[in-house]
């Protein structure tokens, strides 16, 4: 059986076990082990340097856009059926970008750095995200979330902010966690430091830079501030929900 991809058609190991979710490709590029499902698509352009990077890919799930890695040991793990078009550029060293079930993702996740981690949830929809993962930060994104377009999530200002006086860095990287069931609006930005409680509505244009621990509210703002208590949402709309089906998002 073979598998088609932008960089080459590549016959799978006759070694590989039939009965497992997994075929291992016995002719991947230089510096890669790729691990992907018989029933997976992976149509995605692929450019690689360096060696020990492994990316995986789940039954069911169609791979477009692009990968890029250079470095080291860096691994992309894919859930099953996950629909990606996304533009994923690693560079650095034992780096992880794992995409659980089910997920809908575009945009771009760009990670510089060593040893950092972007965790995207099960069932969760961002088809226009930009993620930046770097100096040694983390961006943890919770299961069942939906986020509009053109959102950005980064864990650092790309460039030092300094107090003249004592010549120290001000606004040093920090992680982001964005819990589960959060609806972010068009043109959100999530800056470093941020936390966002499960639950949670962020209005258009938002800028979120500090915690928000409390679920079940709206934030909005330049900057971001809690508008409204006591809210839930569901992806379609009716004029009257019924309360009992107001919690089957953590079913997921």
């Amino acid at each position: 059986m073979f598998k088609l991809f932008k960089f080459g058609t590549f016959k799978r190991s006759r070694t590989s076990n039939p009965t497992s979710k997994l075929a291992f490709l016995s002719a991947p590029p230089k510096g890669v082990t790729m691990q992907i499902a018989a029933t997976a698509t992976f149509t995605a352009k692929l450019i690689i340097e360096g060696e020990g990077h492994v990316i995986t890919v789940g039954a069911g799930s169609r791979i477009r856009g692009s990968i890029r890695i250079k470095g080291r040991n860096n691994r992309v793990t894919i859930g099953e059926d996950v629909e990606c078009s996304d533009q994923i550029v690693i560079q650095g060293r034992e780096n992880k970008i794992a995409i659980g079930d089910k997920v809908a993702l575009g945009g771009r996740i760009m990670m510089k750095g060593v040893g950092q981690l972007v965790d995207i949830g099960n069932g969760t929809v961002a088809r226009d995200t930009y993620i930046l993962c770097s100096e040694e930060k983390n961006v943890i994104i919770g299961k069942g979330c939906l986020f509009s377009r053109n959102v950005e999530i980064r864990t650092t200002d790309a460039h030092a902010l300094i107090n003249r006086e004592t010549g120290e860095r001000l606004n040093l990287a920090q992680s982001v966690e964005i819990g589960d069931h959060v609806w972010m609006g068009v043109g959100v930005l999530v800056s470093k430091g941020a936390k966002i409680a499960e639950d949670n509505v962020v209005g258009a244009k938002s800028f979120v830079a500090k915690p928000f621990l409390e679920s079940g509210t709206v934030i909005a703002g330049l900057p971001a501030q809690v508008v409204k208590r006591g809210v839930t949402w569901q992806r379609d709309r009716k004029a009257k929900y019924d309360p009992d089906t107001l919690e089957n998002w953590r079913l997921l």
